[in-house]
C-alpha cells in the first residue's frame, strides 16, 4: 500500500471512529421499544381497511407506545437522528404513520390497495430508526 492510500485509510478509520462516537451509544431497551413499536404500527395500519370507530383504542395504544418510545430516545445524549426519525413518525401533517392515522380517521375506512402500500412506506420508516438504534456502538 502506497504512504497516500496508508495515509488515507487511517483517516477513514479515524473518522468512522469520531461519527460513532457522536451519536448515543446502543440501547437495547430502545432498540426493543422501536421493533415493537412497528410490529404494533403494522397490525393496526392493516386493520385501515374497517371502519375507525371500531378501532379508536388500539389506535390510541400505538400513539401511547410511539411515545413511550419517542420520550426513551429523548433522554439519551446525542441521540438528535433517532429523536428525528420519531419527529417525522408522529408527524401528523406528513406521510407518517400519524399522517395515515388521522387521515384513517378523516375518511372512515381505506382502500386495500392503499392501505398494503402505506404499511410498506410506514415499515420503512420504522426500519430507519431500527436501523440507527442498531448501528450504534455497543459497550460493555
Amino acid at each position: 500500500m502506497t504512504p497516500t492510500r496508508r495515509h488515507l485509510s487511517l483517516w477513514f478509520v479515524v473518522a468512522l471512529y469520531l461519527t460513532a462516537c457522536t451519536i448515543a451509544p446502543y440501547n437495547q431497551h430502545a432498540y426493543e421499544l422501536s421493533t415493537s413499536a412497528k410490529a404494533e404500527a403494522l397490525m393496526v395500519v392493516g386493520k385501515a381497511t374497517e371502519d375507525y370507530k371500531f378501532h379508536m383504542a388500539e389506535v390510541q395504544a400505538l400513539k401511547l407506545n410511539v411515545a413511550k418510545a419517542y420520550e426513551y430516545s429523548r433522554g439519551f445524549p446525542k441521540n438528535q437522528e433517532v429523536v428525528g426519525m420519531w419527529d417525522i413518525t408522529m408527524n401528523s401533517s406528513g406521510n407518517s404513520l400519524y399522517g395515515f392515522l388521522d387521515e384513517w380517521k378523516s375518511d372512515g375506512r381505506l382502500s386495500a390497495t392503499y392501505v398494503s402500500e402505506k404499511q410498506k412506506q410506514i415499515g420503512k420508516q420504522f426500519d430507519e430508526i431500527i436501523g440507527l438504534e442498531g448501528f450504534k456502538r455497543k459497550t460493555d
